[in-house]
C-alpha cells in the first residue's frame, strides 16, 4: 500500500502520462502497466533514474534486475502473482 497521508480522500484522478494521446481510439487514457507491474516515485527520483539509462540497453539490463529480484521474492499461488522488489 502506498500512503500518501492519513487524512481522508479529497479527490481521484486517472494516472497519465505526460498528456492523453488524441489519436487513440480505444478510449484508453490512463496509466497502463503490463502485468500489473508499475512504480510510484517522486520527480527527483525520476531524474535520477533517467541519468543512471542513458541509452535501453542499459534500461533493459536493469528491468532484467527487476524482474530477478521480483521473482526470488513472489509469493501466492503462481509465480510473479503478487511480488515486490527493493532496487
Amino acid at each position: 500500500m502506498l500512503r500518501i497521508s492519513d487524512e481522508a480522500t479529497v479527490r481521484w484522478e486517472v494516472a497519465i502520462i505526460n498528456k492523453p494521446d488524441p489519436n487513440r481510439t480505444d478510449g484508453q487514457i490512463g496509466y497502463g502497466v503490463d502485468a500489473g507491474t508499475g512504480c510510484f516515485m517522486d520527480l527527483d527520483a525520476a531524474q535520477t533514474l533517467e541519468h543512471l539509462f542513458p541509452n535501453e540497453d542499459k534500461f533493459n539490463k536493469f528491468c532484467d534486475q527487476v524482474i530477478a529480484q521480483m521473482k526470488n521474492n513472489s509469493f501466492g499461488k503462481c509465480l510473479l502473482t503478487a511480488g515486490w522488489a527493493n532496487i
